[in-house]
């Protein structure tokens, strides 16, 4: 991880972004001036509940255990890497597998790919199951089991699964 701040004080992945993606969604927003600006003043802001679990990827450490690299769709060529645990994929920046240019695929937790090292197995499933979830063209109805080479539709997105632990490599050989 590379990790970059911009000119506004915001810090992001510069191995995944390159440029702010805070910048770039406030750009994006709708300018508001006048009165409705000065209502917006009033209403108070809300601070999330303490109980509320916020996932952040930069904290885990965890190794290295596979890759998915994008066939097609708006980040076509870019891979990204899998660790041990859930690997949430989704559109936001907090994501483990950030699609940020995947206009079709869910801002929070589109998919999840988990690895198991004590079963050197990994898993593919999603907190809801729609047709914009499919591995190797058929719709994912419930869990399933991931081999290497298979091909996850996530909306307009196909990416290509490559697993680095399998029955020949896993990470406890080296504890």
């Amino acid at each position: 991880m590379k990790l970059k701040k911009c000119k506004n004080n915001h810090y992001y992945d510069g191995n995944k972004f390159p440029s702010c993606p805070h910048c770039i969604n406030q750009k994006a927003a709708p300018r508001f001036s006048g009165i409705l600006g000065l209502q917006q003043k009033k209403i108070p802001t809300k601070s999330p509940l303490l109980s509320e679990e916020i996932h952040y990827p930069a904290l885990s450490q965890n190794n290295t255990v596979g890759w998915l690299v994008c066939l097609s769709g708006q980040m076509k060529g870019e891979s990204f890497s899998l660790r041990e645990g859930e690997n949430r994929i989704g559109r936001s920046s907090n994501m483990d597998v950030s699609l940020f240019k995947e206009p079709s695929i869910s801002r929070d937790t589109h998919a999840i790919i988990s690895y198991s090292s004590d079963q050197n197995q990994f898993t593919l499933s999603a907190p809801n199951y729609s047709a914009a979830l499919c591995c190797n063209g058929v719709p994912l109805k419930e869990p399933c089991f991931l081999s290497s080479k298979d091909q996850l539709q996530l909306g307009n997105c196909r990416l290509l699964f490559v697993p680095l632990c399998d029955e020949t490599f896993n990470w406890k050989q080296y504890e």
